[in-house]
């Protein structure tokens, strides 16, 4: 297996990111995932299997 080398383009950092607090829309999204979160999580192959995508191994 060989790692691959990822060379970051941006001269920003997760310190530049601005936080902001959510809007009205942001805060709605919010309240509907968590009415929708089962609080259980799908296995990527079945995610696959639904969208007819197929998974290769490295």
């Amino acid at each position: 297996m060989h790692k691959k080398e990822v060379e970051n383009l941006s001269s920003k950092s997760w310190e530049d990111i601005e936080e902001v607090t959510p809007d009205e829309w942001d805060l709605e999204m919010i309240e509907r995932a968590k009415m929708v979160n089962d609080g259980h999580g799908v296995p990527i192959e079945t995610l696959a299997s639904e969208l007819g995508v197929k998974l290769c191994s490295n």
